[in-house]
């Protein structure tokens, strides 16, 4: 598998099969997120997957 040429900095994304990681790649947008953001409220419906870099969500 040859290294993708977006970084995804962790390891679920570079596990993906080269072609499926190339259908994802247009999708994907590097977002910077506030301390103590709230990504989604108890009961709503999720908008977006979030894939942290350097950090860890709860």
């Amino acid at each position: 598998m040859s290294t993708p040429q977006y970084d995804p900095g962790g390891q679920l994304l570079v596990l993906l099969p080269e072609d499926e990681l190339a259908r994802l790649l247009p999708h994907l947008e590097r977002v910077t997120l506030p301390l103590g953001k709230s990504l989604c409220e108890s009961g709503g419906v999720m908008q977006q997957a979030y894939l942290p870099l350097n950090s860890f969500i709860s």
